[in-house]
């Protein structure tokens, strides 16, 4: 399958680039767990749901400029195979 995921969004609320979700063509998932990590390894944001992008929000505040990692976890759907992509995001204003 194809995965496009970009190197940086800017999360300032112009309605550019202010979430960022990677993108999976041709692939359906039976099981889809997205995580973005801080420089520490503390979980900033989690989500099952697909299409469900992160806001650059952590707690309610938005998250300080620089570098993160991302994590998605998958199973296809109809088959048994399992994975995980992994990558870093930066958050620029």
């Amino acid at each position: 399958f194809a995965t496009f995921v970009p190197s940086a969004f800017s999360p300032n609320g112009d309605g550019v680039n202010d979430e960022f979700l990677p993108i999976f063509h041709n692939i359906e998932f039976e099981n889809y767990h997205f995580y973005v990590f801080d420089r520490w390894g503390e979980v900033v944001f989690e989500t099952e749901e697909r299409n469900k992008p992160w806001d650059g929000m952590f707690k309610s505040l938005p998250v300080k400029l620089g570098v993160y990692i991302w994590r998605v976890e998958y199973k296809k759907k109809d088959s048994s195979v399992e994975g995980e992509v992994t990558g870093h995001i930066t958050v620029i204003k």
